[in-house]
């Protein structure tokens, strides 16, 4: 396989493709030459030191709501949940991290839960001096833990010099529930949300459903379910019917309870893009979530998607760099950029980020997805056929990468192949759920514009994932003047 770049990728594509090989907990990352900017602060996953394992929970769950209420300090960067829980029960440094993550400034700590008792031991460490900023140690009931988290932000606050509003004062120090049973149930959601998976998404459910049973008023349990049918709707875990207008509901109930959660905004703004089409509610519900939270690194790489969707395209381009900055080790941030810089034609660039996500995990089968995607419009036509072959073992022949290599199979000339590739998505659509966008990508890779477009139509009625992007994704090019496109374009509200 040729390779004109010369930085490798021809054998990341050689690396294992064996689904039992896990990714290393350590991620490996470039060393940064740049100066650590002190206000750039990273809150390390806490360490688990209780006499029962199955207090983990409590450690993770804490850590996210640390970082919740540390994102809320005006002036810091926080690094975002995805690229610090990488660090969790990491051999390397503080100073090997805060490079990794060109912080200037970690929070890191411990907490051991004996009993109804909990002792959380915190440490806010200057990482140029390599000194103690702020140092403490909390020994107090359970129900305390909401005291401890404002007062640790307030803290990291005060000691980076920071100067807090009022409002940002009562915002930090806002408490989500005065019931310690619906807290701990929270706490343990997150921690199942956590994983990604659908079975950590249901449980996660559950446990939120449980919060709300102990304390109905609880705004932030509303929001996990809204974001965990989002997030299953999104992946495909649950079809479109069932996820996005459930999460919507969700997402509404907790903005009612408390409009100041920029997570719900963000998840109203989602799914009102995605389901429902509305391109001016997900803008202005974007806009309000960075507005209470300008450290929400989701949300700028969802915000710099719907913009590339829309076809603002430098905007994007602006926006997915903000979400590499608050959470540069995420998969999904590195994968949308690599999405954004081939839709403005700058594939060289788009390779990076596709290097950066095998650099993480060389067995997350979008990377190849997206170097396949790159490598067609650098005409590498055999190359983007080896990624995609690659993508397809990966993912156990996901249909969405079936249609990429169709489509590819088209652009090379290979019909024969292509329709090979139709007949097996058809065979798969009897057994399992095959998105329309995936059959129509096929027939735009052999210039089949009508048929093409018929499946892209039944894509927008069934409201599948990814047929917003259609706009300005390379791949789709050939059918841009066509009429029948354009009105579909109109239909979901992308012609702006």
């Amino acid at each position: 396989m040729s390779d004109n770049r010369g930085v490798g990728l021809k054998g990341w594509l050689a690396g294992p493709t064996d689904k039992s090989v896990q990714r290393k907990n350590e991620p490996v990352v470039k060393p940064l030459t740049v100066d650590p900017d002190r206000h750039r602060i990273a809150v390390l996953p806490l360490v688990n030191i209780s006499p029962n394992p199955t207090d983990e929970y409590l450690a993770d769950g804490l850590t996210e709501e640390f970082i919740s209420s540390v994102s809320k300090i005006p002036g810091l960067k926080t690094i975002s949940r995805t690229s610090v829980m990488r660090y969790k029960g990491t051999s390397k440094s503080v100073g090997e991290i805060a490079r990794d993550l060109n912080v200037g400034t970690v929070l890191e700590g411990s907490v051991r839960k004996a009993g109804n008792r909990l002792r959380i031991s915190i440490q806010l460490i200057d990482v140029q001096k390599d000194e103690p900023l702020y140092s403490e140690s909390y020994d107090r009931e359970l129900e305390d833990a909401l005291a401890i988290q404002s007062d640790i932000a307030n803290c990291v606050a005060k000691a980076l010099q920071v100067t807090l509003l009022p409002r940002e004062k009562r915002r930090i120090e806002k408490r989500a529930t005065a019931n310690i049973e619906a807290y701990t149930l929270y706490l343990r959601a997150l921690h199942s949300r956590g994983a990604k998976t659908e079975e950590g998404f249901r449980k996660a459910i559950e446990y939120f459903l449980e919060a709300l049973r102990k304390d109905p008023e609880f705004a932030s349990s509303y929001e996990g379910l809204a974001d965990c049918y989002e997030r299953m709707g999104e992946a495909g875990m649950l079809s479109p019917k069932e996820s996005f207008p459930v999460a919507r509901g969700y997402a509404e109930k907790a903005l009612n309870l408390d409009d100041s959660l920029a997570e719900a905004h963000a998840t109203l703004a989602a799914v009102l893009e995605e389901y429902y089409f509305d391109q001016a509610g997900a803008e202005r519900e974007f806009k309000r979530a960075l507005s209470l939270n300008p450290n929400f690194g989701r949300v700028c790489q969802s915000y710099g998607a719907h913009l590339a969707c829309v076809g603002r395209l430098d905007e994007a381009v602006k926006e997915i760099g903000r979400a590499q900055e608050l959470n540069p080790l995420a998969l999904e941030v590195n994968e949308c950029a690599a999405v954004i810089f081939n839709c403005v034609n700058q594939t060289d660039r788009s390779l990076e980020f596709c290097e950066r996500m095998l650099e993480t995990d060389q067995n997350y089968f979008p990377a190849y997805e997206k170097i396949a995607e790159a490598y067609i419009e650098k005409s590498m036509l055999d190359d983007a056929i080896e990624a995609l072959q690659k993508s397809i073992a990966i993912s156990n022949g996901a249909a969405t990468v079936k249609g990429r290599l169709g489509f590819a199979y088209g652009c090379a000339g290979r019909d024969d192949e292509a329709r090979q590739i139709l007949r097996g998505l058809e065979e798969d659509s009897k057994k399992r759920y095959v998105s329309p966008i995936a059959i129509a990508l096929v027939h735009c890779g052999l210039g089949e514009k009508d048929q093409a477009i018929k499946w892209l139509e039944k894509a927008c009625e069934e409201h599948a994932g990814g047929v917003t992007t259609i706009k300005v994704r390379p791949m789709w090019a050939s059918l841009r003047s066509e009429p029948r496109f354009i009105r579909l374009l109109d239909k979901m509200g992308l012609n702006v």
